[in-house]
């Protein structure tokens, strides 16, 4: 899976095609180093910070929206949710019309805690056209070292195809020594299951947000890993873009 710079939460067509406008002036197209990708986020109806039935209450507007940037960058959906014990039932429900299906490159999950193995291996099996991203939550860390993390990820290898480790909105404490461990959680990850794609998810409005994302490529010695962020507004998105391309040059 090639690495992607994701900007989630487009709630129509218009803000998506603004999306892919700001990309495509920076130069990322389906043809770059880092993809372009723009997330969908959807949840449950019930869950209220991300009810279906603001910006995509039917499938109708999911499949103008996908489709409407197709040609330019790579589409996720993002679904939300807090049950677990029916989330094959649950995404089998999201991808009914298969056109859906077809018009998404990635699933991204997010969800409250670590989803069962056979879970994962179900959802895998019966949407085989999508890639399958699990987001990394602070609360699914837990005091964990990086190592128990990745040996966590690495029961997941088979059923996904990458995972988005969560940052916090504010660093307490030393800066750097949390860099380093998220160094080392990304070592150990790529280390211990070395197909998936590594990446890091937050809101990147902050620009501590992106100094972390310029520490981490230090500590590691590498850009090979993705980055999404979480759209807040126009300008923020512009800017996120452009201040990332300068953090992953070479």
């Amino acid at each position: 899976m090639e690495n992607y710079v994701g900007i989630t939460g487009a709630t129509s067509v218009s803000t998506a095609l603004k999306t892919s406008q700001i990309f495509s002036i920076n130069e990322y197209n389906l043809e770059s180093k880092y993809l372009p990708l723009i997330g969908l986020n959807v949840g449950q109806p019930d869950l209220k910070e991300f009810p279906l039935s603001e910006g995509y209450s039917s499938v109708d507007k999911l499949l103008l929206t996908l489709t409407s940037i197709k040609d330019a960058a790579k589409t996720a959906i993002c679904y939300y949710t807090t049950g677990l014990d029916d989330l094959p039932k649950q995404i089998d429900s999201l991808f009914a019309d298969k056109g859906l299906e077809r018009l998404c490159d990635n699933l991204q999950l997010c969800l409250p805690s670590w989803p069962g193995i056979s879970q994962m291996s179900e959802i895998k099996f019966k949407h085989q056209q999508v890639k399958h991203i699990l987001r990394v939550t602070s609360n699914m860390v837990g005091e964990n070292t990086p190592l128990e993390v990745a040996k966590r990820i690495e029961l997941y290898t088979k059923n996904v195809d990458g995972v988005l480790l969560c940052l916090p909105a504010n660093v307490e404490g030393d800066r750097s020594q949390y860099i380093a461990h998220l160094g080392e959680r990304y070592n150990a990850i790529k280390e211990r299951a070395p197909r998936l794609n590594i990446g890091f998810f937050g809101r990147f409005g902050e620009l501590s947000a992106l100094e972390l994302i310029e520490g981490i490529k230090g500590e590691i010695g590498t850009g090979d890993f993705s980055i999404c962020a979480e759209k807040e507004e126009e300008r923020a998105a512009s800017d996120f873009i452009q201040r990332i391309a300068k953090v992953l040059e070479p």
